[in-house]
């Protein structure tokens, strides 16, 4: 399952909230499933392998992408791969662990699954499904996009009825997700160039609104929706570092994650407009529930939860500085961004090609 899904596991299970047992056991069925299959695919995939030399096989990268297979195989191996990295990110509709996880677990360990955890999946299917599966990926797009797009739809929707903050910020991540794996299969360069400045960029935001939801959390003890208000009053400061994360998860011109939507639109677009303008949807739903959020939450009038809150300290005035610094930095300018990554593009295109 990788060491961030046993981190998880063993944080959440025994410091999450109330329902942490059942979350918990929810994410180890899916991932240890995932895992299976995965390292079914493997063994394969390893029997059909040989190093050049003296028809040993061989679990090196390389020669897993030399493996002789046969279309067939492909098919085959596609289903198993794909099954266990679309589970590590999610999709739908193989998404169902991670709101329940995200809500239950403790945020520190909520920013591993988040932000680093589910990037892997994305990850995986770059580093593996393309170059080593070419020919399913090519007859799957379709099917793969598919998927992402009506959980894109299917998540933003889910997310405009939250009144939990952690799983309003577990839904936006779903459709993010969605959004980035359906880059991946568009096979287009500037699509893969864009998931590679969204990953990035999707960690920085949300792990800057986890650090905001913790804070709140901390100084109401609560994290309905319903019962706060007028934050804004109280704690200036931290209201002005939600409004530009928030901003930036919705991808607002000037903000890093506009710069990788924008590449990932731009490819999927040179794959089927229908799916470009699909996933659009999600643009208007992403600031829909964005900006309900913040009104709600942030304006308004103070109440008895909110009346006694107090602004942020020093120390983590500087962490959100930092995030903010890191969101502007990457939408002004990210060309040291996409230089550092268009090498690792142009070689992934290359072996699927």
């Amino acid at each position: 399952m990788g060491v961030g899904a046993y981190t998880g596991l063993f944080l959440s299970s025994r410091w999450g909230g109330e329902k942490r047992i059942p979350a918990t056991f929810k994410f180890f069925v899916y991932t240890f499933a995932g895992s299976l299959l995965m390292l079914i695919g493997i063994i394969y995939v390893y029997l059909h392998t040989n190093d050049g030399s003296a028809g040993v096989h061989s679990f090196t990268i390389n020669a897993f992408y030399n493996a002789q297979l046969t279309a067939a195989d492909q098919i085959g191996l596609f289903w198993l791969f794909f099954i266990a990295f679309a589970i590590k990110m999610p999709i739908f509709p193989f998404h169902t662990w991670q709101p329940d996880a995200y809500e239950q677990a403790p945020t520190a360990t909520t920013m591993v699954l988040s932000g680093i955890m589910v990037k892997m999946g994305l990850f995986a299917c770059i580093r593996w499904l393309l170059p080593l599966l070419p020919t399913a990926a090519i007859k799957f797009d379709n099917v793969v996009i598919g998927l992402s797009v009506v959980g894109m739809i299917y998540a933003s929707l889910i997310a405009i009825k939250q009144d939990d903050l952690k799983r309003l910020v577990a839904y936006s991540s779903i459709a993010h997700i969605g959004l980035m794996c359906a880059g991946i299969f568009s096979r287009t360069e500037v699509g893969l160039q864009g998931v590679m400045l969204q990953m990035f960029s999707h960690g920085i935001n949300i792990i800057g609104l986890w650090i905001v939801i913790d804070l709140l959390e901390k100084k109401t003890g609560v994290r309905k929706i319903s019962q706060l208000g007028g934050v804004a009053q109280k704690a200036p400061v931290l209201t002005i570092f939600l409004v530009i994360i928030a901003l930036a998860n919705i991808a607002l011109p000037l903000t890093n994650a506009f710069v990788g939507e924008f590449m990932i639109f731009s490819g999927l677009f040179k794959f089927s407009y229908w799916y470009a303008v699909v996933a659009g949807l999600s643009i208007i739903l992403a600031a829909v529930y964005t900006l309900n959020m913040v009104q709600k939450v942030f304006y308004g009038q103070v109440n008895a939860v909110t009346s006694a809150i107090n602004d942020i300290a020093l120390h983590e005035k500087i962490i959100l500085s930092v995030i903010v610094v890191l969101i502007f930095m990457m939408g002004i300018y990210p060309q040291p961004m996409i230089e550092l990554t268009k090498s690792g593009v142009q070689a992934i295109m290359t072996k699927f090609n």
